[in-house]
Parts: C-alpha cells; structure tokens; sequence
C-alpha cells in the first residue's frame, strides 16, 4: 500500500479508480501533491487525472482540469471508465459556475456553464493523456451527468438527473426533455461515439459491411441522397471526408490495421460505426 496523492493534497472527496494494462488511472480532486514518490508535481487546479505504475505506484502522467472556481467548489467528477478495447479515458460528473477547461493547451477543451448554473459533463482522453473530445448537458434549472459505461462498439450509456429542460445533444443538434415535476427527473442516454459527439437519436438505414477486413469496406446508403462519409481513428483525428452524390452504394479503403469510426452523414441523419482492419 502507498500514498498516491502525497502529503501536500489538501482534501479528497471522492477518488475514482480504474485499472488497465499494468497501470492506474485516477480521476479526482486538488490541489496538492499528486506524486507518490519524493519529488513534487502539485495540482494547482480543482480537478485532475493522473496513471499511475500499477506494480510501484510511480507517476505517469496527470492532467489538470481548470473548472473556474476555487478549490472549493461543488464541480466534481462521478465516475470513470476505461475503454479495453481503445484504451480511452472517460469521465463524468457536473460543472457549478462559470466554465470548465478540459484542455489547459488549448482552447477546444473550453466550456461555459448553462443558464441553469449546473451542467452535466463528459470528457474523453487517451492513455497519454491527450484530450479527445467533450461536451456538457445545457439546461435551465441543472444536470448531472452521475454514471457511465463503454458498451460494444464505441457505444456510450450516461445516467443522471436534470431539472427543468435539458439539451441531451452534443454540440449544435437539440435534443431536449423538459421534467415533468419541479424535482429532479433521472435519466439514461445512449451515445454512438462521444469522439465524433454523435447522439445515437435514430436508427439509421445505413450500414457498413464486412467488418471486420482487410480494410475494403462497403456502405449500403439505402436511398440516393448525397452524402458525406468520415473516418476519424481511436484519438479522434479525422483520416479523410469524401462526398458522394446519388448512389446506393459506395465503398472506401483504410490500408492500416486498426480500429476506425466512419461517419456516414446525408441530409436526414448521421450514423456512425466502429470498424476493423485486421
């Protein structure tokens, strides 16, 4: 047994902790010392994420989160979760006041609270700490985003609560419930694949086949709208974006082994889905 945060950590409470592949992944609050050993890395911030060697406990990595406030402030993480397959990092929980940063490097990991003053989050990293993807739940009264978990194929499960009307979509789609009562109302959402920030809203008429190969892959549109198809790899960055215009079928090659999300665009819906190259 070891002292993972250090003696310079000045209060904890709650500390979420997951294995994977001989390491440590922590998800908790600061500030203090985050490094077991005798040298000194504090967290100046209110949150942070930190892997750790599983058979010494040395530091890996951390990475700081910035929610705006002091170090006494309600914003917090509620669970944490590591994809097997992938490797990536998620956690949840809800942000009070002003703004959360999950990217202190740049600004795509900024995110202002709601009008409710309370907003459910999710945010994703890799094993190296990089930040991949994020988004709030936007309300008039307050969310919480509570617990996770990584289904099959890239799927994302959020449970929580909410007051008043909340906007359950990433990014510039809506989809809102409003409560029917003035206490708060649990909920549980599905998401197709938070790297890309896809609602799983709708089932899609699209399809992707076979999978797994070599990498030769053919999508079945199923109607002759115009489209657009993406691949993005297990860290989020988009590989390619080609349009296709009236066919009911097309096809696409990815020439390295791995795991890839296509992204199949048309007017009416998105659909996306985790593919193999083996």
């Amino acid at each position: 047994m070891g002292d993972f945060f250090g003696p310079g950590v000045a209060y904890v409470t709650r500390t979420l902790v997951r294995y994977h592949n001989n390491t440590i992944i922590v998800a908790s609050n600061g500030p203090g010392d985050v490094d077991p050993s005798t040298g000194v890395i504090t967290i100046t911030n209110t949150l942070f994420l930190a892997q750790y060697n599983s058979s010494n406990g040395s530091l890996i990595w951390t990475k700081e989160i910035d929610d705006g406030i002091s170090a006494n402030g309600s914003t917090e993480f509620s669970d944490l979760e590591v994809d097997g397959e992938t490797g990536l990092i998620y956690v949840s929980g809800k942000l009070t006041q002003d703004f959360i940063d999950f990217d202190l490097s740049s600004s795509l990991g900024l995110f202002p609270v709601s009008g409710g003053g309370t907003d459910g989050f999710v945010a994703v990293y890799d094993m190296s700490s990089n930040f991949i993807d994020a988004f709030t739940i936007p309300n008039t009264i307050s969310s919480w985003a509570y617990s996770i978990a990584v289904g099959n194929g890239g799927a994302l499960y959020v449970g929580g609560n909410y007051e008043g009307i909340a906007d359950f979509a990433p990014g510039s789609n809506i989809f809102e419930l409003t409560a029917s009562t003035t206490d708060p109302q649990l909920f549980l959402a599905k998401y197709s694949n938070i790297v890309t920030g896809i609602a799983d809203e709708t089932q899609s008429s699209s399809n992707i086949y076979p999978n797994p190969n070599n990498g030769q892959f053919t999508i079945n549109l199923n109607s002759k709208e115009e489209c657009t198809i993406e691949a993005f790899n297990t860290l989020g960055q988009a590989l390619f974006t080609e349009q296709f215009n009236s066919s009911n079928r097309t096809s696409i090659q990815l020439t390295v082994k791995g795991v890839y999300l296509l992204v199949v665009r048309t007017e009416g819906e998105i659909y996306s889905e985790k593919v193999v190259v083996e």
